[in-house]
Order: structure tokens, then C-alpha cells, then sequence
């Protein structure tokens, strides 16, 4: 199943690892069961690439690195992309080069088109040491606040630092809670939709943006329908979060007085943050798609919204009275040389990269 030295699993080897009898008594885990099988259900699964690297020694796992798959099209060639995650090494056997051996493997077996997150930032200068990727400019997003931060995200944030007194001080004269937007203020009528059909494809197709990653309906429809398959508990031999609680996430038509569509939004609700996933619409649109963005996280309970698109993000200080606080919320791409003009001159959505998995 898994033999001594360097094991390259494709969707087969993963199927049988994670079934086996040695999955069940290994003591550290390279993957968990609700991760394996969500990725082995991703859509864009390319058969020829792997999905995990092991390095096996003396009955132990000592290290591995995962690939969630992805691709772009350039022409009639459909190009394989890896995303890096999941990067870790015993602590017995850290500081032996075995986390970099595995990047440069996986470097190779995706051709140079590999892009790494910055998910795990103490691990982004494993990387970059490698002399293989080209560090992109952030990407930046917003995060909005509709009550307070709380000391969690504060710290987490900022830490001991004069600028975390500061803010401290700055939002005690905020107000306690923003203005709400009542259904009775937007102009199109909301509906939640579990499939996408030929109509919302042709208005999808008429507003697409310049993205590496352009997602079809049928790529939408697996992540409305099992985009993260349960499990009762989370896996604690496995070293990186697996999310087991339940969570919702679904697609917002937003339609006129026609029953025309003006808008499709790609939303995630986990706990108290509703994230924006991906926006179709006109830009003249967008005053109203935030409106409804606001609304949805009112009537879910949630405390904070987090969206990239541009054009929702211009919209948004015309709102802010719906709002307590923002703060802008970056990440950080390295990519190797393969695809680094490609990945420049293109748009970076935030759904990007996690379509099936989270």
C-alpha cells in the first residue's frame, strides 16, 4: 500500500490508502478520509497527475505533500495545474531537506505549474527557497465587520502591537450595531437555487472576467450539490484542519420584475462568516448585489462578510452605514515559471483554488 521511501498516490492509490487496514493504524495520516474523498470527487481531477506524495519509513509516515487539481485552457490544450497544500514533515525528521525534496517532486510531475497559497505562511518559504516560483503581488480582498472585531480576530491579526491599541481605541466610538437593510430596500427579488440550468450558463457566459480558472455549470453544480463529503468527527491523526461541522453554501439569483437575471452569487455561510465565493453580473449591477450581500449575512446571523471582487469592493462605501468596520484581507500566491505570465495577466477569483474542498 504504501511502500519504504517516496510513494506517489494517483486517485486509485488514494481510493485504496485511505480503505486499507494500514490507514486505520498508522500514526500520523497524510490525509483524512472526508479530504481524500472530497478531492477524489473534484471535478477537475486530471487522471495522469497525482494527488499526494509519502515519504514512508520504518511503518511511519514522516512526511507528505497534497495537490488539489485545477486547469487552465490555453488554445484546444488543457494545461494541469496543481495547488500545493497540506506540506508537513515529522518533528523527528524536520531539517533534513525532506519538505523540500517533495515540493521539487511535485514541481516536476506538474511540469512547473504549480501555485501555492499562503494558507500556512511559516511553510511559503519552503517554496520559495526552491528557486522554482515567482511570488505574485497580494491579492486583496475585504473583510467587513457588521458587529465589532472580536479579540480572536484581533490578535490573530495583529498581535502585540501599537497598532492593535490603537484600533482597540478607535472602535470603542463606533457604534454597537449598523443600520439594517430591510428586504423592502432591494430592487430584484432573491432566490436560492440548488442547480444551474441552460439559463443561468448563457447569462454566466455573457459575464465572464479574465480568469484563469473559468468555472462552467457543471463545476458549480457539484460544489452546490457535494462540495465536501461529512463525517462525524474530524481525523486527529491528520495535521491540518478537516472541517466536519455542517455548513451551507448555495447560489443567489437575483432577479427584476421580468424574471430576467441580473445577478448570480456563489455564497459560503460557515459559523458567523458568509463569504462571497464568485459574482456574475454588470458592474452597473453592483450596488445592489452589495445590498443583498449585507442583507443575506443579516438574516444568516453572520458577524462578517468576506469578498475579492473588484467591483463589489468599489460599491462597498456607499453601504457603510451597514456596516461596523472593515480591514483588508490579503493572500499571497508563488507560482512556478510555467504559468507565471498567465497567472499575471489574469484575474485571480477567491473561489479559485478550494472549488471542491474547503
Amino acid at each position: 500500500m504504501l511502500e519504504e521511501g517516496l510513494n506517489i498516490l494517483y486517485k486509485t492509490d488514494l481510493d485504496n490508502l485511505i480503505q486499507s487496514d494500514l490507514f486505520a493504524k498508522l500514526k500520523d495520516v497524510p490525509v483524512s478520509k472526508i479530504r481524500a474523498l472530497s478531492q477524489m470527487n473534484n471535478p477537475r481531477l486530471i487522471a495522469d497527475k497525482p494527488m499526494l506524495l509519502v515519504n514512508f519509513k520504518a511503518g511511519e509516515v514522516i512526511a507528505y505533500l497534497g495537490a488539489y487539481h485545477d486547469y487552465t485552457i490555453q488554445g484546444d490544450k488543457k494545461i494541469a495545474i496543481g495547488w500545493t497544500n497540506d506540506l508537513w514533515v515529522h518533528p523527528a525528521k524536520r531539517g533534513q531537506g525532506l519538505a523540500g525534496k517533495l515540493v521539487v517532486e511535485l514541481y516536476k510531475q506538474f511540469d512547473g505549474n504549480l501555485v501555492v497559497a499562503d494558507y500556512v505562511p511559516n511553510t511559503f518559504h519552503i517554496y520559495n527557497s526552491k528557486g522554482k516560483f515567482t511570488k505574485l503581488k497580494p491579492i486583496v480582498g475585504k473583510r467587513i465587520f457588521l458587529k465589532k472585531p472580536d479579540a480572536v480576530w484581533m490578535e490573530k491579526r495583529f498581535g502585540l502591537s501599537l497598532k492593535k491599541n490603537i484600533l482597540k481605541t478607535y472602535l470603542k466610538f463606533l457604534p454597537d450595531k449598523p443600520t439594517e437593510i430591510a428586504e423592502t430596500l432591494l430592487s430584484y427579488k432573491q432566490n436560492y437555487t440548488s442547480k444551474l440550468e441552460t439559463e443561468h450558463e448563457n447569462f454566466m457566459d455573457d459575464h465572464k472576467r479574465n480568469s484563469i480558472f473559468n468555472y462552467g455549470i457543471s463545476e458549480w453544480n457539484h460544489w452546490l450539490a457535494a462540495p465536501w463529503l461529512s463525517e462525524i468527527e474530524a481525523e486527529p491523526r491528520f495535521h491540518f484542519s478537516t472541517h466536519s461541522k455542517p455548513f451551507k453554501q448555495f447560489c443567489l439569483e437575483l432577479r427584476d420584475d421580468t424574471n430576467a437575471i441580473k445577478a448570480l452569487l456563489f455564497i459560503m455561510v460557515r459559523g458567523e462568516e458568509l463569504k462571497v465565493k464568485q459574482i456574475y453580473s454588470a458592474p452597473l449591477n453592483y450596488d445592489e448585489v452589495i445590498k443583498i450581500i449585507i442583507n443575506n449575512a443579516q438574516n444568516f446571523a453572520c458577524t462578517q462578510i468576506l469578498l475579492y471582487d473588484t467591483n463589489a469592493i468599489r460599491s462597498l462605501k456607499k453601504y457603510s452605514d451597514h456596516y461596523i468596520f472593515e480591514a483588508d484581507s490579503k493572500k499571497h500566491l508563488l507560482c512556478g515559471d510555467a504559468i507565471l505570465d498567465k497567472l499575471l495577466n489574469t484575474r485571480i477569483d477567491a473561489s479559485d483554488g478550494d472549488l471542491a474542498f474547503t
